[in-house]
């Protein structure tokens, strides 16, 4: 009988330093893209997109960059340059400046470009956008409360409509974003 009690307590002890130590290990998680950021070349632009991640663990916004290689103003109709997910349509990228107005209306001003100039912004699929009071958001607006929101994992595109000379050039540069764990 004793050694049946001590069997029974070993076998406790054991299952309950196993619960303790799986209780007490924590996964962290973070986002990777791959590429981090993606290029693009043609005899007009050159276009990058980056997703930011901002001091946090995850992406919540993309960075922008357009070069423009021509000897005249190219101008980005952000009312035809889209977000995709996984091939999805998710709408529109908003910024800081805009309002939200102009974002229903779909009137969001035309952006130009300078001839053989560069030119970067911060940018927030418009599906993704959250109020004020969620943890680890960036900050799109801090006077309207309005943040970028989370990022998915999977295939991330954008749709850049660029205005040449009446001409409306579509280039989509995509990203793949992964969540992992450490």
């Amino acid at each position: 009988m004793n050694h049946l009690f001590k069997t029974i307590l070993k076998t406790v002890l054991v299952f309950a330093s196993l619960a303790f130590l799986g209780c007490a290990t924590t996964t962290t998680y973070f986002h990777t893209s791959t590429p981090a950021s993606k290029t693009i070349e043609t005899q007009v632009l050159s276009a990058s997109f980056e997703p930011l991640k901002n001091d946090s663990n995850f992406f919540s916004m993309f960075m922008l960059n357009i070069t423009n290689k021509t000897d005249h103003i190219l101008e980005i109709d952000w009312n035809k340059t889209i977000y995709f997910h996984n091939k999805k349509n998710l709408g529109n990228f908003v910024f800081e400046g805009i309002t939200p107005s102009d974002v229903k209306a779909r009137s969001v001003p035309s952006e130009s470009i300078q001839a053989n100039a560069s030119f970067s912004k911060k940018i927030s699929p418009l599906s993704k956008i959250a109020l004020a009071g969620r943890k680890d958001l960036t900050a799109i607006n801090k006077e309207s409360g309005l943040y970028a929101g989370l990022l998915p994992e999977g295939l991330n595109s954008i749709l850049i409509a660029i205005n040449n000379n009446g001409e409306i050039i579509k280039k989509t540069i995509s990203v793949v974003i992964k969540e992992e764990s450490q």
